[in-house]
């Protein structure tokens, strides 16, 4: 990831992290962790993550389709987006 002043266009970090999508939790937090700091901000609480985590679907099967079907909505393609789980047998 990287963060760009979207003003000046300077890149003020970059930060790399590599996982499994099981793992999407553990790498969105370590990399999370040095962009926070170069904002100034604090880091997350644990109660804050446990509240983060608490709104995502456990299932990474179940959070991928409901991606690609609000993609399909936000691109008005709402007949494939009605008809994608029609599809699933």
């Amino acid at each position: 990831m990287r963060l760009q002043d979207a003003v000046t266009g300077e890149t003020l970090a970059i930060v790399s992290e590599k996982g499994s999508d099981e793992q999407i939790d553990d790498f969105v937090s370590r990399a999370g962790l040095p962009l926070r700091e170069t904002l100034g901000v604090g880091a997350v609480t644990e109660a804050e993550a446990t509240a983060v985590r608490a709104t995502m679907p456990s299932n990474p099967e179940a959070a991928r389709l409901y991606a690609e079907e609000l993609a399909k909505l936000r691109a008005y393609d709402v007949l494939a987006a009605k008809a994608y789980p029609d599809d699933r047998d």
